[in-house]
Parts: structure tokens; sequence; C-alpha cells
């Protein structure tokens, strides 16, 4: 809901070229997210689940002192970028706070989803996802000299910021004593980060696939374009969004734990996961489509009311995507790391290919066709994986048990 508010007052205020800047930064940080995290937390969070608190705190103290090495890398990244002209000061500087920030309280999120302590991760999600936005709504219009990217990226730091705060408050009672006396494993960072491997090309393709169009449409049909495909991806992007918060990130360590206890426990997880992903993926789409002519009539700008066809393309692309977090949790909980990382590259070519292709063409329109021909490909691919996964599980052919536990 935070989103769409801020895409709406952004659309408002703002040019549309203004927003089609926005737009290439959220897809450029999106994608460094996953960078400097190279999804790490996937192995670490899976290993984490049958632990006890002493070796829990030691786990998060080894993965974000990864982290801390990523965040290093990065900001000698933008500084020769800085350097070479290729980056304003500034520019690289909201860059890079930006993706430390909002990294780190992603990161925290998901511990505390994995610790099952549900009422802080909601808390931490709304300051790190959702807070922010409002303020930005109530400075653009009370005080119409904020109404700039300025404000809109200040105040996302801000958000990020107390969200990380309140994370490590979550986390407090933990034995952090103990666990910063005790040396680093460094053979478990090794050899979660090899394998977390797939989880960090499938995440980068998965994002390229949902925000590369951008840099097609940027190169093609002119920024100005870019802010009108951010609008309505930015409202269709609110279904899966909504999915995830609302259910994905409570079902997948579920769906972990099912995976050890075998077929019968396995199956009744994701039963209930996707009975609650169908419900709220409807309820989602229905409200867009209810809500996205009068979303339109507040902005009052012809520039996006003569492309709401754009918007039609791009629900059902985005829907598509929200369902298929349901095939990827089993293929996730069983451990078919490959089959994980072949669907999502067998999508991201689809949406390259079709970028390529369509968006000379057809402009913005050619990129919604290309995303929600990638979603297809994206859902059916791990559907049929997810399938035959589960097909060898009831056989007794995938032993789900942690293997790797941390030292």
């Amino acid at each position: 809901m935070s989103k769409l508010l801020l895409a709406l007052v952004m659309a408002r205020a703002l040019d549309p070229s203004d927003l089609g800047t926005y737009g290439l930064v959220v897809a450029v940080l999106s994608i460094g997210v996953v960078m400097v995290g190279l999804e790490l937390y996937t192995q670490a969070n899976r290993d984490m689940v049958p632990l006890g608190p002493s070796q829990r705190a030691r786990m998060i103290r080894d993965q974000f002192a990864f982290y801390l090495v990523t965040y290093l890398l990065a900001g000698v990244g933008i500084a020769v970028a800085v350097v070479l002209d290729l980056l304003a000061f500034t520019t690289g500087v909201i860059v890079l706070l930006l993706l430390v920030l909002d990294h780190l309280a992603q990161e925290l999120f998901r511990v505390l989803v994995y610790l099952s302590r549900t009422d802080w991760a909601n808390i931490v999600f709304f300051f790190r996802a959702g807070a922010w936005a409002f303020v930005v709504a109530a400075a653009f219009a009370l005080v119409p000299d904020m109404q700039s990217l300025g404000t809109v990226f200040g105040l996302w730091a801000a958000g990020a910021a107390i969200a990380v705060a309140l994370a490590l408050y979550g986390l407090r009672d933990l034995p952090w004593r103990e666990a910063l006396r005790s040396s680093t494993s460094r053979s478990w960072m090794r050899r979660s980060l090899i394998a977390a491997l797939p989880f960090m090309i499938s995440a980068a393709a998965a994002l390229v696939a949902v925000y590369g169009d951008r840099l097609f449409i940027d190169a093609f049909a002119g920024r100005e374009a870019v802010g009108i495909y951010t609008l309505f991806s930015g409202f269709a992007l609110a279904v899966p969004s909504l999915v995830t918060a609302m259910v994905s990130h409570q079902f997948l360590p579920r769906v972990v734990r099912a995976m050890d206890q075998g077929w019968p426990a396995a199956i009744g997880v994701l039963r209930q996961f996707a009975l609650a992903n169908l419900a709220v993926t409807g309820m989602g789409i229905a409200c867009a489509l209810i809500l996205v002519h009068p979303a339109l009539w507040i902005i009052g700008r012809e520039e996006y009311s003569v492309n709401v066809t754009l918007f039609f393309w791009l629900v059902p692309a985005m829907s598509l995507r929200a369902l298929s977090d349901v095939p990827a949790a089993a293929l996730y909980g069983v451990r078919a790391d490959r089959m994980l990382l072949g669907t999502n590259l067998l999508s991201v070519f689809t949406a390259l290919i079709c970028n390529a292709l369509l968006v000379p063409i057809h402009g913005a329109t050619g990129a919604a066709y290309a995303t929600l021909a990638a979603s297809l490909v994206l859902l059916a691919s791990q559907a049929l994986f997810g399938y035959l996964a589960l097909k060898r599980l009831r056989s007794g052919g995938i032993a789900g048990k942690i293997t790797a536990p941390h030292p």
C-alpha cells in the first residue's frame, strides 16, 4: 500500500522523467542488494532452523561479518566509478548509503522471520518498506519545496536506518557476548558461499527479468517512457509484494521444516501455502483493478492515462510471478538448487530476448509483453520441476535433512 501511495504522489508532483530516474535507481539498487548479499542468507537461514540460541548468534555474527567485506568492496567500486566520472560524487554517496542500509534491513528482517519473531519482523518490514513512503507523501503535500527526488532518497535512507535499529533491538536477547568472543568460522562462510552461489545467480536473474526492461526502455524510448512504465509496474508489483509480505516469508521456514519431516508434512504445508498465495494474489489483483482508474484521476496527467493498457499487461505478469513462490519454495525446501537456478535463467533469457525484439518496435508496451512472457516461463518451469522434486521426495529419493550445520 505504501509503495502505491509513493508512486501516486511522485507521479502527481514530479515530471515523468524524474519518476523514470527514480525507477532506474530502484532497478540498480534491487540488483545491487543481491550482489552485496550474494544470497548468503539462503544457506545461513536454512542451517539456522534446527540450532540453539548460541549457535544462531554465532551464525548471524559470521553472516554479517561477511557482509561488511562486501560493503567495503561495493564502496571501492562506487569510488572508482566516481573517479572515472561515470558517477557524480553525490549520487555515489546516495547509492552506497541506500545500498548498505536497505540490505542490512532486509537481512535482519529475514533473520527475524527464520527465528519466528514475526511481530518484530512485521514492524521492521513496515519501517523498511512502508513508513517512510507515508512521510514522503506528507512532505510533498505540506511542503511544496520538498517535492524532489532528494526528499525521496533521504527519507528512504531514514526508514531503512530505523528498521535496522528496531531489528537489532528485536534480537537483543541472543547470547551476543558469547558469540562475539568466539572465533569466526571461515570454513562455514566458504561452504555457505559456495552453496549460496546458485541462489545468487537465480536472484540476480529474477531481478534482471523484473527490472532490466527499464534499461531497454531508457535506451529505445527515453526517460519519460521509463517514468510511465515505472508507475504502472509499481502498481502491478504491489501484488507480489503483498504476497511476499503476507504469505511467502511466513511459509518458507515452515516448508523447510516440513521437508525434514517427510512427504505428508511437506504436502500439507505446501497446500496451505498455495491456498494462501492464491487468496492473497486474487485480493491483490482485485484491489489493483479497482483502484487504477481513481489513481489516474488523482494524478491528473494525460501521459499516464493514455498508456493505461501497460497496467493491464503488467498485472497478470506480476501475479504469475507471485504464484511461482509456491513451486519455488518446494524446490528450495528439497535443495533442488540447480533447478531453481535453471528456471530463473530460463526466465531472464526469455525477458532479455523479448525485450530486445519488442521494445524497439512497441516501446514500453513491448517491455510489458516481455515481462508477461518471462513470468509465464518462470511459473511453468518451476511448477514442472517442483512436481518432479516432490515426486522424488514421496518415493524417498530426496533426504530433506539439514546437512551442513554451523560449527
